[in-house]
């Protein structure tokens, strides 16, 4: 035979269960949200880094002001740029390694400059 005094208590349980993992789903995604939208605005940052830096590419080789094998580090507040060149002979190009530091973002990726199209082509690993 079924307690009847006892019989609600399962259900009970069950239901406070599922209102309390409710409560928590609710919360952490409201919190994964404003961490998405922090982070989407580094993210953004670093987007602006890297036009920055294939503006100061494009203006550089147009001025005639690098070499093969150079160096050059640009610093933008708390963030900075390194940029090393290389000049391929065979495609008429320029290949420049670019790192791009902001926050707790690292990003490396290159550069390709033809110098006949005049055509830039960014590769981000």
């Amino acid at each position: 035979m079924i307690n009847k005094r006892g019989f609600f208590l399962p259900y009970t349980f069950f239901l406070l269960i599922t209102v309390l993992n409710m409560v928590i789903f609710v919360v952490l995604c409201n919190l994964n949200t404003n961490n998405y939208y922090n982070e989407k605005n580094n993210y953004y940052h670093t987007f602006i880094l890297e036009e920055r830096a294939k503006r100061h590419i494009e203006e550089k080789i147009t001025l005639n002001q690098v070499n093969h094998n150079e160096s050059e580090l640009l610093y933008y507040d708390e963030d900075f740029i390194y940029l090393t060149y290389q000049y391929d002979s065979t495609y008429q190009l320029w290949k420049i390694s670019m790192r791009i530091k902001y926050k707790n973002i690292d990003e490396y990726g290159t550069i390709y400059y033809y110098l006949e199209t005049k055509k830039i082509i960014l590769e981000i690993r």
